[in-house]
């Protein structure tokens, strides 16, 4: 019986890939329990060709190729691909910290949870840190999505941060949008709200990397036109996934309140990526525009004890002015022209 299947998009992985690999081997977990699936985008460094040199040890370890597809496309493939009870989706460049994944992947099981989400450790360099097996004594309290959603106002909706049962994506239709960027929020989110058994186990597991050039971290003009396009469509659908809500009870009201936090942050990081590469007057209008059709514009959910300063306070005023956003762009590409 396969266990787990660990699912991960490769895409010019080289300097990466084998750290990744060999974290995963590492695990006190018996290989016939669990599967490595990796889906190659067309690498044009040795990231394959490492990983194919594997496959010749593990008989786990499975590799496959398509051309130019993009993260997500790849994730459903291998989500419908999946022999596993649970799926766990990483990334190449990232790797497991401790030797934790058999005791959560044990306590999945064990309690038949939908979910299991466990802490990450983000670093934003390539610096390798050692890091002590850290373990919990009681096994926490399961609950359901819906509670976990209304009292984690800063939950994590990138998908490394959590081990899924696949059966339960399958049976609710959970899948990817087809995007390049961003669709991990839409997912993580919908997939809470169906959850009804999930554990956030205390455990140090994983670690993000900010690898230079990553898709998080590169700042070309070219390449940030392409992450707004996709976030704005992103706000789009995680805004009419808000406005579906209901808003009857108090858990009701807490969940569309930390949803609305969380998708005006990401209206915020959109605006301003906009005026840092000064798009042009035309799109910023059409995506706030957009934004405001939606009942994500203007920012009404963002200010609060997170932010409090009195710069946030008047810079999310500015964002929340069409006519002031206009304006500051215009000025901007006016003093780019002088330069």
């Amino acid at each position: 019986m396969t266990k787990l299947s660990i699912l991960i998009p490769m895409y010019n992985s080289e300097h990466f890939i084998k750290r990744c690999l060999d974290s995963i081997l590492s695990q006190k977990i018996p290989r016939e329990f669990y599967e490595i699936i990796v889906f190659d985008d067309a690498s044009i460094d040795s990231s394959k060709t490492i990983v194919e040199a594997y496959t010749k040890i593990y008989k786990n370890i499975n590799i496959y190729s398509v051309q130019n597809s993009g993260a997500y496309v790849l994730r459903n493939k291998m989500l419908n691909m999946a022999k596993g009870k649970y799926v766990y989706l990483m990334d190449a460049d990232d790797y497991i910290i401790n030797e934790g994944l058999n005791d959560v992947l044990n306590i999945a099981i064990k309690q038949e949870l939908d979910i299991i989400g466990f802490n990450c450790y983000i670093e934003h360099d390539n610096y390798d840190k050692n890091y002590s097996h850290l373990v919990f004594n009681e096994t926490p309290q399961v609950q359901d999505g819906l509670s976990y959603l209304a009292n984690q106002r800063y939950m994590r909706h990138e998908i490394w941060w959590y081990i899924i049962k696949k059966d339960f994506l399958t049976q609710n239709h959970i899948t990817f949008k087809e995007e390049r960027y961003g669709s991990d929020v839409l997912f993580t989110v919908e997939t809470f709200l169906k959850a009804k058994r999930l554990i956030h186990a205390p455990l140090m597991l994983y670690k993000y990397v900010k690898a230079p050039n990553s898709s998080t971290t590169n700042r070309k003009r070219n390449h940030l036109l392409k992450l707004i396009s996709c976030r704005v469509k992103m706000i789009v659908n995680l805004s009419e996934l808000i406005n579906a809500l209901n808003a009857i009870t108090e858990q009701d009201k807490l969940i569309k309140q930390n949803l609305s936090f969380r998708r005006d942050l990401y209206v915020y990081m959109t605006i301003s990526d906009m005026l840092k590469v000064k798009i042009d007057a035309k799109t910023l209008k059409n995506n706030i525009l957009l934004f405001r059709k939606h009942n994500a514009y203007p920012l009404k959910d963002f200010l609060g004890r997170e932010f409090p300063t009195t710069k946030n306070k008047i810079v999310t005023f500015i964002f929340s002015n069409i006519t002031f956003l206009k304006t500051i762009l215009f000025l901007l590409k006016f003093k780019k022209n002088l330069n």
